[in-house]
């Protein structure tokens, strides 16, 4: 399962971050708010909301093909054998299908008349994804993806268990205005120990 709610964001952030805005191609318009960002670098050259939407289809899809691959990649391993089967109905085995006589696993499915199919958002408790109802609103989806990843223990915080010497070594070269890194940084530093060329702790790399 993945949650296509995340994905999009990222993807939205990764254009953003990169001076592009996105347009609604399907209805031809702007969308409302973006005008904002029009000091954006490519802001003239937007990128059509369903070129994201599909990309963050396939990127997903991707992901969970890997995923499945590395399970029948152990299976084998452990001389179980396996490969990964097809042709079971989705929305019966998450219990998204609303009939009654197919609960499924119980997963939260919308319905909308407009919709050929229902959408199933995630599973309260265990798989809660980014989106209503496991969220009140869009924008409170945003503001926890933006803490999943710069909150407390983001993963792109200094404090998150993975975040490795590679990035620190990065933005401590940086600290430096004038020369090349000293010797006293060529080693991981820990809390205690700053360089004499830094102008001033700098949080990131504790120098």
């Amino acid at each position: 399962m993945a949650d296509l709610a995340e994905h999009l964001m990222s993807n939205l952030w990764f254009f953003a971050a990169n001076g592009y805005l996105v347009y609604d191609d399907v209805n031809e318009s702007n969308i409302p708010g973006t005008e904002r960002f029009s000091s954006l670098r490519h802001a003239g050259d937007p990128v059509p909301l369903s070129v994201v939407e599909q990309y963050t289809l396939t990127e997903a899809s991707a992901e969970l093909a890997t995923a499945a691959n590395n399970g029948v990649l152990v299976l084998q391993a452990m001389g179980l054998g396996g490969w990964m089967y097809d042709g079971l109905d989705a929305l019966s085995v998450l219990g998204g299908s609303g009939d009654p006589r197919a609960p499924g696993l119980g997963f939260v499915a919308d319905h909308d008349d407009r919709w050929p199919l229902p959408n199933v958002t995630g599973l309260p408790g265990y798989f809660e994804t980014l989106s209503p109802p496991h969220v009140p609103s869009v924008e409170a989806g945003v503001a926890k993806f933006v803490t999943r990843r710069f909150g407390p223990v983001g993963r792109f915080t200094a404090r998150h268990p993975g975040h490795g010497p590679t990035p620190r070594k990065f933005v401590r070269q940086r600290c430096h205005p004038t020369g090349s890194p000293s010797s006293s940084h060529s080693r991981r530093p820990t809390s205690t120990t700053r360089s004499a060329s830094c102008r001033a702790p700098c949080p990131l790399c504790m120098c």
